[in-house]
């Protein structure tokens, strides 16, 4: 369906929508505890997901036993690694955590490199390096705490792995499971269904601590997820993880434009500007080499 787009264009959709669902997740943080709020926004994904599946799937689709290798994906990530972000959060404060996980592209590349045997050029190299380190510096604002243990960086980095384990995962079965949008609902049915098979297959465990006004948010995050998920997967499976990753990972960029533009709440100081130069070089070096 999102075949006749580029996938450096694909996964730059993909961070810009990332970077719009992050605000709305932040709101629907005001409603709901983040531990719950952020399995709970699995759930519109994976409704979404079944919706437009069955509308254009077929049941043999569901037959491929690929579909087990991402649920098998979708219980590493989403779930696991954002189980391990709450707890590098809640541990470390979210800027120390958020710096650690922004890693992430660095992982994709070197397990594409050892998994896939794919072959980085030089641009993907110093893209990488280039949006990674400006991520790290937009996700550095000061004011962390610094008594915390050595081994609680283990948990956002353990995300970072994670996340780049499974893209290299995801581009790997989509080989053999071409349909992005079969391997998106696989990975996030399963972790939805694990989360809530950890709280009881209780329906309170849905509702508990959400008021309506937190269900429009979680909604709203659930339908972004959904596109952006989308995207990505349709671009892993024409591109490379070295391509893709890095650019997806650049949506930090997105969310503090957005922010700016929207609710006038960043400032654009200096720390800003030097991580604007390094990733908007990074992301234009990717996509236009390739």
């Amino acid at each position: 369906m999102l075949e006749f787009v580029s996938p450096p264009v694909l996964a730059l959709c993909a961070a810009v929508i990332f970077g719009a669902t992050v605000l709305c997740a932040r709101f629907s943080m005001n409603h709901v505890s983040p531990s719950n709020g952020a399995w709970l926004t699995i759930l519109p994904t994976a409704l979404l997901f079944w919706v437009f599946a069955l509308a254009t799937l077929s049941w043999q689709d569901f037959m491929s036993p690929w579909v087990f290798f991402f649920a098998a994906i979708g219980i590493a990530q989403p779930y696991i690694s954002l189980q391990l972000s709450f707890q590098g959060t809640r541990r470390l404060g979210p800027t120390v955590s958020a710096t650690v996980a922004s890693t992430a592209p660095m992982f994709s590349l070197l397990l594409a490199m050892a998994l896939l045997g794919e072959q980085p050029r030089l641009v993907h190299g110093v893209g990488t390096f280039a949006i990674v380190s400006g991520v790290v510096i937009l996700s550095w604002q000061g004011g962390g705490t610094k008594d915390w243990a050595a081994l609680a960086v283990l948990f956002p980095l353990g995300t970072a792995i994670l996340r780049g384990l499974a893209q290299t995962g995801s581009k790997y079965g989509m080989e053999e499971l071409p349909i992005p949008l079969l391997a998106a609902l696989s990975s996030h049915t399963a972790a939805f269904l694990l989360g809530w098979l950890l709280r009881g297959f209780s329906w309170k465990a849905l509702t508990r601590e959400v008021s309506p006004g937190g269900w429009r948010w979680i909604g709203l995050t659930g339908a972004g997820n959904a596109l952006a998920i989308w995207a990505l997967y349709a671009a892993l499976k024409g591109g490379e993880v070295i391509q893709v990753s890095p650019i997806v990972a650049a949506f930090p960029l997105f969310t503090m434009l957005f922010s700016r533009i929207f609710f006038r709440q960043e400032v654009f100081g200096v720390r800003v500007a030097l991580g604007v130069l390094l990733i908007v070089p990074g992301v234009v070096a990717i996509t236009v080499v390739g």
